[in-house]
């Protein structure tokens, strides 16, 4: 018995000390570090809109669908079932996130989300349906903007408790979210990681873009890539791939949201030709805009292009670029069209 019991007492002290005891000082930090990324949030949150419309016609097709549609499936049990005797959402649609940008109401949203909509409203957590308007709309990058009435709650929205943009670049271990905002009042966050190194994809913004693992679900479409400080370091837009999402960096989204909000549109610059490289012959043209300013250079199609701007193409990484600002500035080319060698100078549009 005697044996039995110590037996008892020294599986007793061997389990305590197999058990990592965590100190209080951790305790500590752990519990304000909680605290810190709570009030990160806290502070977004009311930046966090959701907008909702009469549908006309939504065009992305079904892989694509509407958050409002799956959040209508869901509660449809509950309608039918007799729990739920309040119907949400009326003869509208839930279209899914929106981030208010502003203190003068601008909200930004997907195109493919408004554009086929008509009256447009959006909501914070704590506010009501507001009526909202398309002031601006960016179709290549799917991106619109909206504007609101926030006079009446020009205290609860002020400048200064914008939410924060992140400028640097992330580190790769670095821990990122997903933040959505698809139902009113709701905040969703999904964790997910950097895509730590890739080719280049030449979309012509690479350098503006932000991949990210794995794919967002279709409710976290619009939404926002934030640090665990809840700084914005980018807006998450289709497309999406099989292996990663994307989110526009915010300096180039700075530059999106001025040109949209001045001009109710964004004009970048504008060539009227596309390239295509092979390894044999180089740059190939393949495609020629009839009154663009690569025509009126006298640019056709099969030519291939030897140098651009004074610098030779050679390999697939002298991809030729152009950026918002070259925008009316002249560009030296040279290309062969048979045995025959042309130089001539592209001036620079903008598309509309």
């Amino acid at each position: 018995m005697v044996l039995s019991k110590s037996i008892l007492i020294f599986s007793s002290m061997s389990l305590l000390l197999a058990c990592e005891r965590i100190p209080e000082w951790e305790k500590r930090d752990d519990l304000s570090l909680q605290s810190s990324e709570s009030l990160s949030l806290k502070g977004l949150e009311s930046w966090m809109w959701t907008c909702r419309a009469t549908q006309v016609s939504y065009r992305m097709g079904a892989e694509n669908e509407l958050s409002g549609k799956s959040i209508e499936a869901y509660m449809e049990p509950y309608r039918n079932s007799g729990l739920a005797v309040v119907d949400p959402f009326g003869e509208k649609t839930i279209l899914g996130t929106g981030i208010l940008w502003d203190a003068q109401g601008h909200v930004l949203t997907l195109q493919s989300w408004v554009s086929q909509s008509k009256d447009l409203e959006c909501r914070g957590g704590g506010t009501n349906w507001i009526k909202a308007e398309v002031v601006g709309e960016d179709g290549p990058l799917n991106l619109a903007l909206l504007k609101v009435n926030l006079l009446p709650l020009a205290k609860q929205y002020s400048s200064s408790r914008r939410w924060v943009g992140r400028y640097e670049e992330p580190g790769f271990e670095e821990k990122l979210y997903l933040i959505s905002s698809s139902y009113p009042g709701v905040m969703d966050r999904i964790p997910v990681e950097l895509q730590i190194s890739r080719s280049p994809l030449f979309t012509g913004l690479d350098e503006a873009l932000i991949l990210f693992s794995p794919p967002p679900p279709q409710a976290f479409m619009a939404s926002i890539l934030v640090d665990k400080k809840s700084r914005v370091l980018g807006f998450v837009f289709p497309p999406k791939s099989t292996y990663w999402g994307t989110a526009i960096k915010m300096e180039r989204l700075d530059t999106l949201v001025e040109y949209m909000i001045k001009l109710g549109r964004v004009e970048r610059a504008f060539i009227g030709m596309r390239l295509s490289f092979q390894d044999q012959e180089g740059f190939r043209v393949t495609d020629v805009e009839v009154g663009g300013p690569a025509y009126k250079a006298g640019v056709r199609a099969n030519d291939i292009v030897k140098q651009w701007d004074g610098r030779d193409l050679k390999a697939m990484n002298d991809w030729p670029k152009i950026s918002f600002t070259d925008k009316g500035r002249s560009l030296n080319l040279v290309y062969t069209r048979g045995s025959s060698e042309v130089e001539t100078v592209i001036h620079i549009g903008a598309n509309r």
